[in-house]
């Protein structure tokens, strides 16, 4: 071959490797296995990629039968980029969370009698508090019927029977709004205990590696 042939092939395959060394290393494929990450809510999610927004925040690759295979740390925010306190907060208290209910519970069925466990003072006091309403409106409808006999004979209704008159409705209406508010409480306690079931069956829900990764 000729001199300068060898020289000009020689060049054409220098520049051809540096070329690739300088392409960035492929990162590594979730084939073969599932990886699991965590979102911004602390919501744990398993897939074969994981989305681009959640790629610092380190990742857990398993096997098919849900092994942990390799293990990425996330990234440590740059100085210019400091972490947004509120989400870190928000982050540990829901891993917080996630802890004691998995120490509380091992069953979903455990929840629900907890959570009726839970309403079961405000149940009761809900029906004292009835009682007490049905006795006081008797008192007051007796008090009324009076006043209205005062009134049909054209006298006038006694400052006393009318302070009995108000003082009965003032607590009646007190015993109402205590009625509403344990109606509230337990509709609350009901919402918090449904969320913990919810949560509680997302983080022991068994990996089904053939349907993530069908998706």
């Amino acid at each position: 071959m000729h001199p300068l042939s060898i020289m000009l092939t020689a060049g054409l395959m220098l520049s051809a490797g540096n070329a690739l060394a300088a392409q960035p290393a492929a990162a590594p494929p979730g084939k073969g296995g599932i990886i699991k990450w965590v979102d911004d809510k602390g919501v744990t999610h398993y897939g074969d990629s994981i989305p681009p927004e959640y790629a610092n925040r380190g990742s857990t690759l398993l096997n098919k039968s849900g092994r942990v295979m390799k293990k990425s740390e996330p990234l440590k925010p740059s100085a210019q980029q400091p972490p947004d306190a509120e989400q870190e907060k928000q982050l540990s208290e829901q891993q917080r969370h996630d802890a004691v209910l998995l120490g509380s519970y091992t069953t979903e069925q455990e929840i629900d009698l907890a959570r009726e466990r839970s309403t079961q003072m405000d149940e009761a006091a809900i029906k004292g508090l009835e009682q007490g309403s049905a006795t006081v409106k008797a008192r007051l409808a007796i008090h009324q019927k009076s006043a209205a006999g005062f009134t049909a004979r054209k006298k006038p209704v006694p400052d006393d029977l009318k302070k009995d008159i108000d003082d009965a409705g003032g607590e009646l209406g007190r015993i109402e709004a205590q009625i509403l508010q344990k109606h509230k409480d337990i509709e609350a306690t009901h919402l918090r205990f449904d969320r913990d079931r919810q949560r509680f069956h997302e983080l022991k829900q068994p990996i089904d590696a053939k349907a993530v990764l069908s998706k």
